[in-house]
């Protein structure tokens, strides 16, 4: 969250910010929420941490396009190997938060399979 809110203040966005930082914060209770075996599925794990940005079907919301967030279908993102998606998603990049302190490593591919699965669709 502080990543995004650093780049939108970079961009100069204030007023999307605050939106963003609102967004969230009410989403709080509902995006901590879990299976009942206590592992959010891939498809949870990008409903809470990555569609507001990404988009539902990967192809960016106006927030991310703003960011200028990568379209996940995209041959840009689809030739990169698992581990270099994996990678960013443990580690963040350009404003994308990094979730490898949060997700654990099953947790992190499943979310890469999950993204394959959106050029699929």
């Amino acid at each position: 969250m502080i990543a995004c809110l650093r780049a939108l203040r970079r961009n100069g966005n204030l007023k999307t910010a605050l939106v963003v930082v609102f967004a969230i914060v009410a989403a709080g209770p509902l995006a901590s929420a879990q299976t009942p075996a206590g592992k959010q599925t891939a498809a949870e794990i990008f409903k809470a941490k990555c569609e507001t940005c990404h988009g539902q079907d990967g192809s960016g919301t106006a927030l991310g396009h703003r960011l200028h967030v990568k379209d996940l279908r995209s041959s840009e993102v689809q030739s990169r190997s698992s581990a270099e998606l994996a990678q960013v998603i443990h580690d963040g990049q350009s404003g994308m938060p990094a979730w490898g302190g949060k997700l654990d490593d099953d947790q992190i591919q499943a979310l890469v399979k999950f993204v394959r699965r959106k050029a699929s669709k």
